[in-house]
């Protein structure tokens, strides 16, 4: 085996550690010798508590995954598919809708709104109507625009 075929990292579970007998943890360890060169043991203590904190948040997504696409009433299966796609979403903080379909409903209300403003628009001078549909849609498309936002903020 040449040292490009070795892997970068192994991770060991163990039921028993530094963490204490009823905490699980990780042993990490790398190829090279001298990846963690130069860090203080202050630094080396931040770095473990920050990695702990990734597992913990890959894990938990991957269980929501899991927990998403199982079928059937048998027990959880989180397979290194599940941690490899919840890896990418911890990582790129690609996350999956909470609200799947007001979004497309809120935007297709908003093409409607535009649309009715500028018909509006052209008719506001010639028909009474013109107004009112130029109002009632600069409030409903504008109205919109702000839950939109406000779902995006809630994710």
């Amino acid at each position: 085996m040449s040292a490009t075929d070795q892997p970068v990292q192994q991770v060991e579970p163990q039921t028993q550690g530094a963490a204490g007998p009823d905490k699980p943890s990780l042993v990490i360890q790398f190829s090279d010798g001298r990846v963690l060169d130069g860090l203080l043991p202050s630094s080396l203590n931040h770095l473990q508590s920050r990695l702990g904190e990734f597992c913990q948040q890959v894990v938990h997504e991957a269980r929501t995954i899991e927990r998403n696409e199982h079928v059937g009433t048998g027990p959880t299966e989180i397979t290194a598919a599940h941690v490899g796609e919840a890896w990418w979403v911890c990582r790129r903080r690609i996350r999956r809708a909470k609200h799947p379909i007001a979004v497309p409903i809120i935007r297709i209300l908003q093409a409607f709104g535009i649309a009715g403003f500028g018909i509006g628009g052209s008719n506001l001078k010639s028909t009474t109507w013109g107004a009112w549909v130029f109002a009632i849609c600069g409030l409903v498309t504008f109205i919109a625009f702000a839950i939109e936002v406000q779902l995006q903020r809630s994710e």
